[in-house]
């Protein structure tokens, strides 16, 4: 007896720690317990102090026997007492039914994949369990059990999701999932703890990420939305359509490569970009429960574009009560996120219904405080005039004529030079008034603020309903919409073309360029602006993406389950406002053999704007026309002009209607699919999934429409079969084969678009021409195998091999031009010498006109990838009990990629380039070069390869407890390939492509009502080779090539469960404030990509439940 009360008494110290410990990590904020008199807790220590909700009811059934902190009590009476007491507590008055009590917890727990880290962090637990259950016996058992217990709610509850009906597994479409694929999960608490406010954001933080689109960077003059860049070819997206836009992109093989799901299912692609990469910003991140993300290849289970991986977004379901969520972040660039949220849930005996609300505002950063103040870095690199990055083309006052740029060999850029008048000339100008304008005289634009102000409101519902005990219908629902609103563009001035003869044009036609019919004079409005004669007015639109889903079930039990589910996606982009700028350019024109060049406007000819808008812009044309012809002084406008006096049409001419065409994307699936099992085998059941699906994806772009003709479409039909083997399993006892489970899957996909290959007798569609259509079609049959190994109950061996597929986009299959034909210039023939018909030489080279054929490829395949992924994990018991480690290989080859013969000059010398046959057929007798051919071929290909290693180790102590993880991603391969194997660029290292490796680290520390967890993010140095080129696998310009320094910002976010319903959380985000390594992009000093320059953010965030 005096042993017993001994240990009641040092347990009664424990239990009063570890009880505040596990109220808060159990989600039961800060509940007081009852006052007990010390013979009170003498007698009953535990049973008193372990909280009810622990055993599974509200008020705990007092216990009658000593003793209550032993390991009998905790590991045997316990669940007894808990399942009696839920029975009590959850049974229906009369006539009532019964109500599932699922509130989420204050910490966020939530259940996840038994694959995933977050499952493999549960098993480190239960072997700290197992561990302390060994020690029992020995020393002190009650401080060991309850030790135990604290261990067991110290971090989320983690267990094994149960495939609701609405919700697929993560790369399986199997009930019970796919346990050969490792996923990494995140859940609400993890998202709240990284301190992030957005889906971009979250998405950030991940090592496997590459953030080449999204924010700032969506600007870049080289980039996937640069149609210029890339050797898969062009990326077609408006500037409209680039604000407010950002996408994953895993691994760097492309933001086309990585699928993003919401529930498991395909959501409509951004609003104008022909990839279908989906926008993130389109997903609220308040309405997220959790993230489940693979970084291998799912086309076996997905079809085209999960080359790359999945991320898959589970939104918040089974939800009973309210919650309401409040958030303030402001930066150390001026800029602001405000946000407010709200979670409810109802529930009946035979179904629920659950919704999200949000409502964001988001104010920008301003640029000097980032540093972001000159445009001129030429002063830092020993006056370099390619870093010099101002511009004449930002306007100035008088305005400035550009001359063709003048190339410089020793730096490979171009020096720009234009014309310009003295400051306070009047009157029309001759030619010989015209003085020089060089850089040095350019104005030093810097725009105040980056990026939008943004507006957002966003929401989801998730209903189900059970028909019968078989029976069941379900529905989800996604709606976000942003608003954006950013200065006009006068402020980065305005181009205007003077026609030949206009009262202001010195120039006769063609003068400043054999294509340049019009003199093009660059001007800012600053008198009229500071004068008031000028208002600038914002800019805005609209970002809307919905998503429903609407599905019936019906269970036959473990034999077939069938599902149906429809699902209807659709994203758009509208721009609204005034802005500065010229509607007018001038086409050539025939008529009865006489060449002219009248007035000319693309989207108003081809009634590409909007109805309320047309007349309007209508207006404005025909008055800017005037304006940029007229002979007349006071009709014609005069950008020669020092102040608003200096004569000539008024600046507001140029004033129009922003336009822009609407752009979105649509999306339309159909599936059907029976899961089960067909066999049990000693090691388990064998189950399966089958099914079918059809899917209509439609884009809505103009830049897209005027190459492939009006809004293309795709249509997708395709079959799917899975199966899991478990091989050994449950009570099997041999050597090192504790389990063996293989999952294979196969789908087969038919893909078909249907889009513009020329007109009829080749009029342009703009005078009436007649469109023709092309098909394309093709068939892809994806596989995938894996393997599950465990030698032991504490090591798990996987393996996964995948194929996977890309569709090529619609710019690069058709051409509404059909065939085009121009001339080029072959310079250097290696296999013929020119005798007749010769240009002038080049450089000493021999040269020859050929005609340049630009002609549309229907019948290009896709590209395709093999992917191969190993890993193994190891989570030991004994006195190791809380250790996780993992170690993952990563390979990923993919082949087929779209290039013209423009991307083969990186890697071959011009001179093997032209030996082609492919791009330069020749006269079979005489050798010449009889064309060039601009055609698109699948001929490139890219190689990734990287090991991820991860530890963490959960331990408790007096202090409460601890969990430091880490996360180190080496990537060593990233590589492009040109026609053959050797012929090589690696993109490692440098700016444009991935890091040599990433490292991410982290510390949760859990004591009593406070939750702090610390993460630190390390990125190497790397390669600054922005403005260099490759040629025949060289790097031009090596002087222009820098390096930048590595960077390391830390993360802090602590929580305090203030009362049961009551939790506050600060967050801080680069903490330390750390600056960005500088560095030129473009005009900025710094790389967006790498660096989030908003600069150090604090946030404060409150949670109120009831």
């Amino acid at each position: 007896m005096s042993q017993m009360r001994r240990c009641e008494t040092r347990e009664i110290l424990r239990c009063k720690v570890g009880a505040s410990l596990i109220r808060q990590l159990s989600g039961v904020a800060g509940r007081r317990l009852p006052e007990r008199s010390a013979e009170q807790q003498n007698r009953r220590p535990c049973s008193d102090v372990i909280p009810a909700y622990l055993l599974g009811g509200k008020t705990m059934k007092k216990s009658v026997l000593l003793g209550a902190c032993s390991i009998i009590a905790i590991f045997a009476i316990a669940p007894a007492a808990a399942a009696a007491q839920q029975a009590q507590t959850t049974a229906p008055p009369p006539g009532q039914t019964q109500t599932p009590n699922e509130k989420e917890s204050l910490e966020g727990g939530v259940p996840v994949p038994a694959n995933s880290d977050a499952a493999e962090e549960a098993e480190a637990r239960k072997n700290v369990e197992r561990q302390d259950a060994k020690a029992a016996g020995a020393g002190d058992p009650d401080a060991r059990a309850a030790e135990s217990e604290l261990r067991r709610y110290q971090d989320k509850v983690v267990t094994k999701t149960k495939g609701s009906d609405d919700i697929q597994v993560t790369g399986s479409r199997l009930r019970d999932g796919d346990k050969t694929s490792r996923l990494i999960v995140i859940d609400a608490k993890e998202i709240r703890d990284r301190g992030v406010t957005s889906v971009e954001e979250l998405v950030r933080t991940l090592p496997q990420n590459v953030a080449t689109i999204g924010a700032i960077t969506n600007s870049r003059g080289k980039g996937p939305l640069n149609s210029n860049v890339g050797v898969t070819g062009s990326n077609i997206v408006s500037d409209v359509g680039t604000v407010g836009l950002a996408a994953a992109n895993l691994g760097g093989v492309g933001a086309g490569n990585t699928l993003v799901l919401v529930n498991g299912r395909r959501i409509a692609g951004a609003a104008g970009v022909e990839q279908g990469y989906a926008n993130l910003n389109g997903i609220p991140l308040s309405a997220i429960e959790r993230v489940e993300i693979s970084t291998g290849g799912q086309s076996a289970i997905y079809g085209a574009d999960a080359m790359g991986g999945v991320i898959n977004f589970i939104l918040k379901k089974n939800y009973v009560g309210t919650t309401i969520g409040a958030s303030h972040r402001e930066t150390s660039a001026g800029s602001k996120d405000t946000r407010i949220s709200l979670y409810t849930g109802r529930a009946w005996g035979s179904g629920s219904i659950a919704g999200t609300l949000e409502f964001g505002r988001i104010d920008p950063i301003v640029n000097a405080k980032t540093g972001y103040v000159t445009n001129n870095y030429a002063p830092l690199f020993n006056n370099n005039p390619a870093y010099d990055k101002r511009s004449l083309s930002a306007g100035t006052q008088p305005g400035t004529t550009l001359l063709p740029g003048v190339y410089n060999p020793a730096t490979g850029q171009f020096v720009q030079s234009g014309l310009t008048v003295p400051s306070g000339f009047t009157g029309a100008p001759k030619q010989s008034d015209l003085i020089p304008a060089t850089l040095s005289t350019s104005r030093d634009y810097v725009p105040t603020y980056a990026g939008p102000r943004t507006r957002t409101i966003s929401g989801t519902l998730n209903f189900e309903q059970k028909i019968t005990d078989r029976l069941s219908v379900y529905a989800t629902g996604l709606y976000t919409r942003s608003r954006n609103t950013q200065a006009n563009n006068v402020f980065g001035g305005l181009a205007v073309g003077l026609a030949p003869g206009q009262y202001y044009n010195p120039f006769p036609a063609f003068a400043l360029g054999s294509s340049a019919y019009a003199s093009t004079v660059y001007y800012y409005p600053g008198s009229e602006i500071a004068d008031g004669s000028l208002v600038p007015t914002n800019v805005r639109n609209t970002v809307t993406a919905w998503t429903a889903n609407a599905g019936v079930s019906y269970d036959f039990g473990k034999t077939a389950k069938v599902q149906l589910n429809y699902t209807r996606s659709r994203t758009s982009t509208e721009g609204s406002g005034t802005q500065l700028g010229s509607l007018v350019s001038f086409q050539r024109t025939v008529t009865n053999g006489v060449v002219s060049y009248p007035c000319y406007n693309f989207l108003l000819a081809n009634n590409r704007v909007p109805a309320n808008r047309r007349a309007a812009v209508q207006a404005a044309f025909q008055a800017q026309c005037a304006a940029l012809t007229s002979n007349d002084p006071n009709v014609a406008f005069n950008p020669w002009r020092s102040n608003a006096a200096g004569g000539g049409a008024n600046i507001n001419t140029f004033l129009y209607p922003y336009v822009v065409d609407d752009l979105g994307n649509a999306l339309s699936n159909v599936e059907g699919r029976v899961t089960g099992e067909v066999a049990v085998l000693p090691a388990g059941a064998i189950s399966y999934a089958v099914g079918a699906e059809y899917s209509k994806t439609t884009l809505k772009n103009s830049f897209v429409s005027d190459i492939a003709g009006p809004d293309p479409s795709t249509d997708r039909y395709a079959f799917f079969g899975e199966v899991n083997l478990p091989i050994l399993g449950k009570d099997y006892t041999l050597p090192m084969a504790k389990r063996l489970l293989f999952n294979i899957a196969m789908r087969r996909d038919v893909n078909s678009s249907v889009g513009a290959i020329g007109t009829v007798n080749r009029v342009p569609v703009d005078q009436g021409g007649e469109i023709i259509y092309g098909k394309n079609r093709f068939g892809r049959t994806t596989p995938s195998w894996g393997m599950l190994w465990s030698p032991t109950n504490t090591i798990d061996i996987r393996a996964k091999f995948t194929r996977g597929f890309k569709a090529p986009p619609p710019t690069q299959l058709y051409s509404v031009q059909g065939t085009t034909q121009t001339l080029t210039s072959i310079v250097g023939d290696p296999l013929y010498t020119c005798t007749v018909q010769c240009g002038r030489p080049q450089n000493g080279l021999p040269t020859y006109s050929v005609p340049l054929l630009t002609v549309p490829n229907p019948n290009l395949r896709p590209e395709t990838s093999r992917q191969q992924i190993y890993s193994i994990g190891w989570q030991p018991t004994g006195a190791l009990s809380g250790l996780s480690l993992a170690v993952s290989y990563n390979r990923n080859r993919i082949r087929n990629q779209f290039a013209t013969v423009r991307e083969l000059y990186y890697y071959l010398p011009a001179i093997e380039v032209l030996k082609l046959p492919l791009f330069f057929p020749r006269d079979p007798v005489t050798n010449r070069i009889l064309s060039q051919n601009n055609v698109r071929y699948n001929i490139v290909g890219s190689d990734y390869e990287s090991l991820t290693y991860e530890a963490s180790y959960l331990f408790v102590t007096n202090f409460g407890t601890f969990q430091p993880k880490i996360t180190y991603l080496d990537n060593i391969v990233a590589k492009t390939i040109g026609l053959t194997e050797n012929q090589v660029l690696d993109q490692r290292g440098r700016i444009l492509g991935v890091d040599k490796y990433k490292v991410v680290g982290s510390l949760q520390w859990n004591w009593d009502k406070v939750s702090t967890n610390l993460y630190v993010y390390h990125t190497p140095s790397y390669l600054n080779d922005y403005m260099s080129m490759y040629a025949a696998g060289v790097q031009l310009n090596p002087e222009l090539i820098t390096r930048v320094k590595p960077l390391t910002t830390v993360d802090l976010s602590v929580s305090w469960i203030v009362t049961n319903h009551l939790n506050v959380q600060f967050a801080g985000r680069n903490i330390f404030k750390a600056a960005a390594p500088f560095t030129v992009v473009d005009s900025l000093p710094y790389d967006t990509s790498r660096y989030n320059i908003e600069g150090r953010s604090l946030m404060l965030s409150t949670r109120l439940s009831f």
